[in-house]
This record gives C-alpha cells, structure tokens and sequence, in this order.
C-alpha cells in the first residue's frame, strides 16, 4: 500500500531545463522570485542547461534564504543503464550538489528507450525491477520521498 507524503507541493513548479551557468544571475533571480511566490519544487536533471542545470542550480540555490523548503524532482538521464549502481552514483552526485538535507523524488527518464536500443521486454522488466526496489529502498531509507516513471 502507498505510504503518504508528507511533504505538499505547490500547484507550480520551477523547472530547470534552460537553466545554464550563462543565464545563472537572471535564473537566480527567477528561482528567488519563485520561491518567493510560493513555488517548492524544482524539476531537474544532470542534461538539462546543457549539461549545467545541477550546477547552476546549486549556485541559485545558494543565493537564497528559502532553498532548505525546495523539493528537487531529479530526472536520472535518458538512456540510463537502470542499474541500482548507476542510480546510486547519479543520485549522490546531485545531493552532493544541492545538498542532502531537503525532500528528493527520483524519476526514472525514459525508460522505455532502452527497448529501442535492443534490450527485450523481459530484461528492461528485469532492470525495472531491481531499479524500483533500489528506489523503495531509498525511500524506506527517507534519503528520497517517492519515485517514479517519467517519459517524453
């Protein structure tokens, strides 16, 4: 039985996919203003801003008083391997980023790609599999409050 989060988010997020180190003072400021407004969850991931958003975001995160009240809504990259190791490391480089001590949901980014790279249904099932109990294990955990699935 799903357990209930015991966080609540804002009906708007701020979300990080054009958020690069050459617009950081304008997305500071965008991310203040919308922490200000009562946004408090950020949707990120390590490819977005070309490659920058984490990095970016720590900085903006950094220059704000209400960044300790921001769940992070982390994308693991398109085309990722799903393999508990793998996961671990991305997820532990973006804490280390952004810090450990807030709210953290994991979305598995695409998944179904892997199929269109040759693995068969049973083994991405398989992979699902052990990535999802990596998750619930992290949850149980309370390093993350919930996980999922996202697609483009």
């Amino acid at each position: 039985m799903a357990r209930p989060l015991s966080i609540s988010f804002s009906p708007v997020g701020f979300g990080t996919a054009q958020f690069d180190t050459a617009v950081l003072p304008q997305g500071a400021r965008a991310l203040n203003d919308a922490l200000a407004g009562g946004v408090n969850w950020i949707d990120t991931a390590r490819d977005f801003g070309r490659g920058n958003a984490l990095k970016s975001l720590a900085g903006a995160l950094a220059q704000t008083t209400r960044a300790a009240e921001c769940t992070v809504v982390l994308k693991t990259p398109p085309l990722h391997s799903l393999e508990p190791a793998a996961l671990k490391s991305e997820f532990e480089w973006a804490r280390g980023l952004l810090g450990s001590a807030r709210p953290w949901i994991l979305l598995l980014r695409d998944p179904e790609f892997l199929a269109g790279q040759g693995l068969d249904s049973r083994a991405l099932h398989e992979r699902l599999k052990a990535a999802f109990s990596w998750l619930a294990g992290e949850r149980e955990a309370g390093r993350i409050q919930a996980f999922g699935v996202c697609s483009q």
